[in-house]
């Protein structure tokens, strides 16, 4: 690359760059020269050229834009020849490197004016590298954008005869076609298609050039074809048959008759959709059948919410198509049994049916178990209830809180004398999710309905047990605060069982601490924060400790404002009364 005298004079003129810079760059240019001229090449070099090249070029637009220079000067136009020059030297000697010429193409592309190159560069590459589909995708791009579609079309049905069972080539074409739909040719399209069943043995590809299809009304007939060619050559695919059912619910009727025609209208297209279901599910193995029945279910469950004109009929097929599901054994999912119990109305009965089936077939599922506890409840069956209950814990384990929640709160109500015994059991569910809530709610129960001695033995009882908790800590400081008498040496025994629980991973606990030992006041407070800030510093990893330190000077600062904030306000009010006096 020969490196021009006036191109360094190009940079200087251009005022973008201080001198400084320009001495830079031309130390830079004069180094990058050099490594070119050499005798032995290699591409690294000439990818480090460009890369430098193409920063100068940003930068140089950039500060263009700042100083509101919007015009192209002649610095970006010997640069992008510099660039140019650069990429043409490094293919006299690399040009079987496939994945440089496609950069080179890909710099082109972004520089209109050069566009004549990129014509030449593109013919050279399809060419050169015939062996690449992706070259004719490439290629096709470059003409549908600058030259035309026919061109694209022309360069892809090239890229087919090389590669007939490139699945990529075959959707580029389908695409390019379709940028005038007005103006396919059926049966060229229909070849494609047939091409495509012979060479790529995958019904997706199909599937999508339907959707393509979908939007425009005159190309029936092709997603009739496509439609044909789904069913005869993949019958056992359940997403075939689901993708049909959909297009006939939108109103695309597959080998509709005169009478079909007709009688077109959403709730025909609805039972067209249903008897499409129902013919897949006929068709297709034992194995697949479920996948099906999940996408008709679905698709019911969908429609109930879509078409409040037609619910009532809706309804009706849903309750028959999940009554035949079950009798089929195939596995409810928790939205197919929800859309059951709604379909159950208010006949309670039905809905006790519904609901032990569910719960059986699903025991996962806390929504079910919540619904039928809640349902036994409502009916004042309290056997049925505590037998629900018991299963429900059982079977969801550590996702059961809503469960305990639920029969906790209806005892308060129909049996006060069971709420602390099951209080207890739920504050010693060995499941942190659970014990966690109900640990604070056994501690304030107590709180409202004993003395706080006895509060006090159950925290530190609870306190003790793991899976350890903050929040109840917490939760008993708030306690202990609200007392009339406050009682400072039991607050102290809750921070050392707090901090020995939790000191080692949390800063808070230490700096609550010690803002409470200030707040208190008394004569040795400062001996006692350089207890705590010693244990905290000890316990802490290197890391918490360092914030640590950070959050105890923050409270110190505030602490000593507010501190004379205060005296200073005591001097005022004293010099203002003694003043009136």
């Amino acid at each position: 690359m020969e490196l021009m005298t006036d191109d360094i004079i190009e940079i200087k003129k251009s005022s973008l760059f201080s001198d400084e810079e320009v001495r830079i760059l031309t130390k830079r240019l004069t180094q990058f020269q050099y490594r070119l001229n050499k005798g032995t090449k290699q591409l690294s070099d000439f990818k480090e050229v460009i890369k430098f090249e193409e920063q100068l070029l940003r930068e140089a637009k950039q500060r263009k834009s700042k100083k509101k220079l919007a015009k192209i000067g002649r610095l970006e136009i010997m640069t992008l020849k510099r660039i140019q020059f650069c990429y043409d030297r490094a293919l006299t000697y690399f040009s079987d490197d496939f994945n440089f010429n496609m950069e080179y193409l890909e710099f082109l592309n972004k520089n209109s004016s050069l566009k004549n190159a990129a014509a030449v560069h593109v013919k050279k590459m399809i060419e050169k590298f015939q062996s690449e589909p992706a070259v004719f995708q490439k290629a096709a791009l470059w003409y549908k954008n600058n030259v035309g579609q026919v061109e694209a079309v022309r360069v892809l049905l090239r890229g087919l005869a090389a590669h007939p069972a490139d699945q990529h080539l075959y959707l580029d074409l389908i695409e390019a076609e379709m940028t005038y739909p007005d103006k396919i040719k059926e049966e060229r399209f229909k070849q494609y298609i047939d091409n495509i069943l012979i060479h790529v043995p995958d019904f997706e590809i199909l599937i999508y050039i339907l959707s393509l299809l979908e939007p425009h009304a005159q190309l029936t007939s092709l997603m009739e074809y496509i439609m044909d060619c789904l069913t005869q050559k993949y019958p056992y695919e359940e997403k075939v048959w689901h993708v049909i059912a959909i297009m006939e619910l939108k109103g695309y009727y597959y080998q509709a008759t005169p009478e079909d025609l007709i009688n077109k209208s959403i709730r025909h297209s609805i039972q067209r959709c249903i008897m499409r279901y129902e013919q897949g599910i006929a068709k297709l193995p034992f194995k697949k059948k479920p996948a099906l029945w999940k996408y008709y279910l679905d698709t019911l469950i969908d429609l109930q919410k879509e078409n409040p004109n037609v619910t009532n009929a809706i309804k009706a097929d849903s309750l028959k198509a999940l009554q035949e599901a079950r009798a089929a054994n195939i596995k409810l999912d928790e939205l197919h049994w929800k859309a059951w119990i709604d379909l159950c109305g208010e006949e309670e009965e039905l809905l006790m049916q519904v609901l032990a089936d569910a719960t059986m077939n699903l025991p996962s599922s806390t929504q079910l178990w919540l619904l039928y506890l809640k349902l036994c409840l409502l009916k004042k069956d309290f056997e049925k209830s505590d037998e629900v209950f018991e299963r429900a814990i059982k079977a969801v384990g550590h996702k059961a809180s809503a469960i305990w929640d639920m029969y906790i709160t209806a005892q308060q109500l129909h049996c006060e004398q069971k709420v602390e015994g099951l209080l207890k059991r739920a504050a010693l569910e060995p499941y942190e999710e659970v014990s966690k809530i109900f640990k604070i709610r056994y501690l304030n129960w107590c709180s409202l309905m004993k003395e706080m001695r006895d509060t006090r033995m159950l925290y530190f009882d609870l306190a003790l047990r793991p899976p350890y908790s903050k929040e109840l800590h917490q939760e008993m400081l708030k306690l202990e605060r609200m007392e009339i008498k406050d009682d400072f040496q039991m607050q102290v025994k809750i921070f050392e069982l707090y901090a020995k629980q939790f000191g080692h991973q949390d800063v808070e606990v230490w700096i609550d601490w010690i803002s409470t030992l200030s707040e208190q006041k008394s004569f040795d407070e400062n001996e006692q924060i350089a207890i705590v800030y010693k244990n905290a510093i000890k316990c802490l990893p290197e890391v918490m400790a360092n914030e640590f330190r950070e959050k105890y000077n923050d409270l110190h600062s505030d602490l000593t404002t507010f501190r004379l904030e205060s005296d200073f306000c005591y001097v005022l009010v004293t010099f203002i009364l003694n003043f009136c006096v």
